[in-house]
């Protein structure tokens, strides 16, 4: 179904006082049409009391907590490009399929501010021994500020970051040594999820950055890099059902009591290294002021940054580092197994860059456009999250309708790209249509998969140094296969899973 999701020109919506909109239909947009209210904002009709959270009850509903694409694809289906869904009497979303629309309302936020991670916030405002705020993730207003500031120079600068290329081709290489000791040497098959590997290879990746430390998570048996992981995992579900009400903020819910005993497992593992790495390069010669390369030397050195904000941005970098990446290179991986003409392509693309000494550097990237093509498309197609959410800071005018203050707005990125009108063939996994002459083009904020503007990732660069270091060695020593009728969808657990085990087999080159 091919969906015209344009409405007017670019940014024609400037943002006005709630006193101006007090009465919408005297405001005027450009001359030519009233400004809608709020209330006329198609969506879901919201029942008394309950409003629309029975839709996400098992079989009375049509919406899901784990299939929130599917859930914006019926909500552009039958609403429109801009939907209201109002979850409780306090609780409102508006939901914006137009990438117009998506860039109107980043345009007219005074600051970016997001409602997430909130039982994060209060489980380290309770532990200020340990910690200085919430955390770079979580926190908002003059707090996020102070923290991206302290910050950003250190992640967003790509020579801080591929001065990590030789230590994450080792860690690689031991990923290919757990492949070949696990497979089944006659068929290449791994029984075990794929997965469970990528884990275990993205926690030891992202360690090895902020810790300066080979922790050993590639060894399943490894019980810090275990805990890591079940840390991560039970942090992410409080995380998810603590966004659903606010009966924790009062008393220890079932759901907090995982929040704290996931971020316990981590920050013992994490307070271990980080204090093991402190004390190395304080006792380095005259109290630690030799040069260090390494990210954490440089952060432990700066004297603008307290113990408490290293070891809240350490673990902020840890707790994202494990899932967000690792599942972007399962679902790369699995992709190239089920296209083997480009899987080829992509092998002979990696062979030539190769380095005489055997590994991949930071500066072979610059010449491998199908590998970049190909994460661009796995995060186009089976991204981390469905899009992006702010909460309105002022009152806004959106798609010709009046968006007050304090209304949940998510960009539904994943819906939008795959349109017709936006992709030729949006369902297809077709990397070439992020290269040369056969690129597409697309409105700047119809894919933006690691966030807009000052509240994007800082972990962009490292992740994408991980990734492509990954999926070139990969392809590079093995050819992948997968049974061609083994399809894995998404499901979300507060970010997109696989929603089946990644079942993959390993055969030499």
């Amino acid at each position: 179904m091919k969906i015209s999701i344009r409405f007017g020109s670019k940014c024609r919506f400037g943002s006005l006082s709630s006193s101006t909109l007090s009465s919408t239909t005297n405001v005027i947009d450009d001359g030519r049409e009233q400004v809608k209210s709020f209330k006329e904002i198609p969506g879901p009709k919201a029942l008394p009391l309950i409003g629309n959270l029975w839709r996400y009850l098992p079989i009375i509903g049509q919406y899901s907590l784990e299939r929130l694409y599917e859930n914006g694809h019926y909500n552009l289906t039958h609403y429109g490009t801009i939907v209201r869904e109002e979850i409780t009497a306090k609780h409102k979303i508006v939901h914006l399929f137009d990438p117009d629309h998506m860039e109107s309302m980043f345009r007219q936020q005074q600051y970016p501010y997001r409602r997430s991670h909130r039982a994060l916030i209060k489980y380290r405002h309770e532990r200020s021994d340990r910690y200085q705020s919430g955390g770079i993730f979580p926190e908002n207003g003059d707090e996020w500020k102070r923290l991206r500031d302290l910050f950003k120079h250190y992640f967003l600068r790509p020579n801080c970051i591929h001065v990590y290329d030789r230590q994450l081709n080792e860690i690689v290489s031991d990923l290919i040594l757990s492949i070949r000791y696990e497979r089944d040497e006659s068929t290449g098959h791994l029984d075990d999820d794929f997965q469970q590997f990528l884990y275990r290879w993205s926690l030891e990746s992202i360690c090895s950055i902020m810790l300066d430390a080979r922790i050993g998570c590639l060894d399943r048996n490894n019980q810090d890099g275990a805990n890591m992981i079940e840390g991560g995992h039970k942090t992410l579900y409080a995380v998810m059902r603590t966004e659903l009400y606010d009966g924790w903020q009062s008393r220890a819910t079932k759901d907090y009591q995982c929040l704290v005993e996931g971020q316990d497992l981590m920050a013992k593992v994490v307070e271990k290294y980080l204090n093991k790495r402190i004390e190395q390069i304080e006792l380095d010669g005259n109290g630690g002021k030799t040069t260090t390369t390494t990210i954490v030397g440089q952060l432990i050195r700066d004297p603008k940054i307290t113990r408490k904000d290293l070891f809240g941005i350490v673990m902020d970098f840890v707790f994202a580092g494990i899932d967000t990446t690792s599942i972007t290179a399962g679902f790369t991986l699995y992709f190239l197994a089920k296209n083997p003409n480009l899987q080829q392509r992509l092998f002979q693309e990696v062979d030539q860059v190769l380095g005489s000494d055997g590994f991949f550097k930071a500066q072979h990237f610059n010449h491998t456009p199908l590998l970049k093509a190909c994460v661009k498309e796995t995060l186009r197609l089976r991204p981390i999250s469905i899009g992006v959410g702010r909460l309105a800071t002022n009152d806004m005018i959106i798609g010709g309708y009046h968006v007050p203050k304090d209304t949940m707005i998510i960009t539904q990125n994943q819906v939008a790209c795959r349109q017709a009108a936006y992709y030729p063939r949006p369902n297809d996994y077709d990397p070439d249509r992020w290269i040369g002459s056969t690129r597409s083009r697309h409105h700047r904020y119809l894919y933006i998969p690691f966030g807009h503007g000052t509240r994007m990732c800082l972990g962009r660069r490292i992740a994408e140094l991980e990734l492509y270091i990954l999926l070139a060695n990969i392809v590079h020593q093995f050819r992948l296969e997968c049974c061609p009728h083994y399809d894995i969808g998404q499901r979300t657990r507060l970010i997109n899973l696989p929603d089946r085990p990644i079942k993959l087999r390993f055969i030499d080159r």
